[in-house]
């Protein structure tokens, strides 16, 4: 959920107590799908590293970063010298942006699939694309902050059959917790409610906390699965500062479980199709038998 909407609402304004008078000292790229980018204000340091892949969008946040001598390449040119004046997140969305003091946009979009970096030097300048081949993000442009101001507040509950239409960034963590309190069977008046009350813990979260659910370490804005560790509410950064080291030392051992399992719950599955259809057979024998010796 580090990548949802929700948490991005909260990290936005973070980022812009923090960022508002850097500037931007260096951009490259030393790794496929990297991309770094180094902030000062004169007297400190502030490093945003983007891994951009399609497998796991992730955005970190070191509190140090050294750049290698070989296989670094430099980008974005125009981006360097450019001044922080606000960060926010795009309503309903996994795209964060960055608005300069001279009027330069720097979007993160971070989808699950086709994760992207956009970049323009006025409103109305061509798009630098990070992934170059993602031809349509070149349409995307920055939001006026008075349109994120507007979206920001609570959508209204739809009438029924389906009140979640009105929140497309829920995502599954606060579904899975909307259905732990009994949502799926709860009748309308219940279900708008217990939407009201989810929507308000994620705009307003107590904690942040890193947990264990399905075999994956999760940030999450909602006490789900098994809690490891709860992070305060006030501080988003320090948050997925703490959470990101955590999940890449753990992704390899989680993904390497998570195909075990699989593996071995495709076995038992078709071990118990075999063991069937030998029951089948076995059923199907004594009957002949039963029916041969009934005849002589």
């Amino acid at each position: 959920m580090h990548t949802n909407y929700y948490f991005l609402r909260q990290l936005a304004p973070a980022l812009t107590h923090h960022l508002v008078g850097y500037r931007v000292v260096t951009c490259f790229s030393q790794e496929k799908d990297e991309l770094v980018v180094g902030l000062t204000n004169g007297a400190a340091e502030f490093w945003l590293k983007m891994h951009l892949s399609a497998a796991m969008p992730m955005l970190m946040l070191p509190e140090s970063f050294h750049r290698a001598r070989q296989n670094s390449v430099d980008l974005l040119p125009d981006l360097l010298g450019q001044e922080v004046a606000q960060v926010d997140p795009f309503p309903q969305d996994r795209v964060l942006q960055f608005r300069f003091q001279s009027g330069a946009t720097l979007l993160l979009k971070l989808y699950s699939t086709r994760p992207n970096a956009v970049f323009r030097l006025t409103p109305e300048a061509p798009a630098e694309l990070f992934h170059q081949r993602y031809t349509a993000d070149a349409e995307l442009h920055a939001l006026p902050a008075e349109q994120i101001a507007h979206a920001s507040g609570t959508a209204a509950t739809p009438p029924a059959p389906d009140p979640l239409k009105a929140y497309p960034a829920l995502g599954d963590v606060p579904l899975r917790y909307l259905r732990a309190h009994g949502y799926d069977p709860a009748p309308e008046e219940v279900k708008r409610r217990l939407i009201h009350n989810v929507i308000a813990q994620l705009e307003k979260p107590e904690a942040f906390y890193i947990t264990k659910l399905d075999g994956r370490t999760r940030l999450t804005l909602l006490p789900v699965g098994e809690v490891e560790a709860t992070l305060p509410a006030t501080d988003p950064i320090g948050a997925l500062r703490r959470f990101v080291p955590l999940l890449l030392g753990r992704k390899a051992y989680e993904l390497e479980l998570r195909q075990l399992r699989q593996t071995l719950e495709k076995r038992a599955d078709e071990a118990a199709i075999s063991a069937q259809m030998a029951r089948r057979r076995l059923h199907a024998l004594e009957n002949t038998v039963a029916t041969a010796k009934q005849q002589t």
